[in-house]
């Protein structure tokens, strides 16, 4: 069962792959944050998870609502995100 645990919340950080389908592409993506309490958000499937695939290894600031999975992992619904210019 999910759990919600905020309404709208942002998230900074840079997009990995998370999973990969059986011809080796990646079909979701994790944001790995330089939080204190949580260093992932797994993205959740939809449009804009979708346009994270292209992404790949950069920084991004995600706005979105946050959940816990049943497997305690926190998941972002993504509703819109900014590319962040590397210093």
């Amino acid at each position: 069962m999910e759990r919600h645990i905020d309404k709208t919340n942002t998230v900074t950080g840079i997009v990995y792959p998370a999973k990969w389908d059986n011809q080796g592409h990646v079909i979701s993506v994790v944001i790995d944050s330089a939080d204190e309490d949580q260093d992932e958000y797994f993205v959740t499937p939809g449009k804009k998870g979708t346009e994270l695939l292209q992404v790949l290894n950069k920084k991004i600031e995600a706005h979105g609502r946050i959940s816990e999975n049943e497997k305690g992992r926190l998941m972002i619904d993504v509703k819109s995100y900014n590319l962040i210019e590397d210093i």
